[in-house]
């Protein structure tokens, strides 16, 4: 089962690079993205022309990583200048302490 929805207008080259930003993500903070959004503009229905992509993420840490005696960030965000996008995700614990 897959609850991905990609809409029609969105440009498959642009989700196959956030897809494989993502993947980056994955691979160099060691983490798992239960979950990952459009969340800007074009999420909304109101993107121009030259709107970018913002993708919003939620992740979770190894748990080797939570007991660590130093505080380990719990935001992973950057800009791709390629795609024009940005992308942020927080983790769980940044979730309940908000």
């Amino acid at each position: 089962m897959s609850l991905r929805h990609i809409p029609s207008d969105m440009d498959r080259d642009k989700v196959a690079g956030v897809d494989t930003l993502l993947d980056r993500v994955v691979r160099e903070y060691g983490v798992f993205l239960p979950l990952a959004i459009e969340s800007g503009s074009r999420a909304w229905g109101f993107a121009s022309p030259d709107s970018d992509y913002d993708c919003r993420f939620v992740y979770v840490r190894r748990a080797a990583d939570h007991i660590k005696p130093w505080p380990v960030r719990d935001v992973i965000e950057f800009r791709c200048r390629t795609i024009t996008m940005r992308m942020a995700g927080i983790s769980p614990r940044r979730c309940v302490s908000c």
